[in-house]
């Protein structure tokens, strides 16, 4: 699968498509319809057709289903342990990355036309939602998570509220709520 698309088309074509996922136009594309049980129509774009590489991410429910990330024409499907290992040491760009909590949403539709060339600093698709990646903060909102984990936080405590007794480890309670703030935060325990 190709990740990047050349988005110009040639003055000779006269009626191109343009792709509802990706933006691509060209004159060889299937027209798109989606079936009446999709919800997702507000993470499609303006056109009125699907391209080839965007039509077999469209229709293979493992894309939606499971977590991946996309490198080099291969995808590469990951188990939740292996989601942080990814983020820390993402594959070589361009790339994407989409994860998902129960594979019920279509979010990695928006990340299709949105290819990350710096492995520093990148954006995921999270079930619906796009989130920045720092590599740097993940690393140490990874150890933090750890740490929490082992002093008996559970994960809605680094979510929600932090349980009273847990306020003995009042400088990784401070930790845990100014991580709260970035959204990367919430990938994180989700997969620790």
């Amino acid at each position: 699968m190709l990740l990047i698309k050349k988005f110009t088309y040639s003055s000779a074509d006269t009626n191109p498509m343009r792709c509802v996922i990706c933006g691509f136009q060209d004159e060889k594309m299937t027209p798109f319809r989606a079936s009446t049980n999709f919800t997702s129509s507000n993470l499609l774009n303006y056109g009125d057709g699907i391209c080839e590489n965007c039509r077999k991410f469209f229709e293979d429910q493992n894309y939606r289903r499971r977590s991946w990330y996309c490198s080099k024409g291969k995808v590469v499907f990951l188990d939740k342990k292996d989601i942080l290992p990814t983020l820390i040491d993402p594959p070589d760009p361009p790339f994407l990355i989409h994860l998902t909590k129960n594979g019920k949403k279509q979010g990695f539709l928006q990340i299709l036309a949105k290819p990350n060339f710096s492995r520093d600093r990148f954006v995921i698709s999270f079930d619906d939602r796009m989130i920045w990646i720092d590599r740097k903060e993940i690393i140490e909102m990874k150890k933090v998570a750890e740490d929490a984990r082992k002093r008996g936080f559970r994960k809605r405590d680094l979510l929600g509220d932090i349980h009273p007794k847990l306020w003995e480890y009042r400088d990784l309670c401070e930790k845990v709520i100014s991580f709260k703030k970035n959204p990367a935060w919430e990938v994180v325990v989700f997969a620790i």
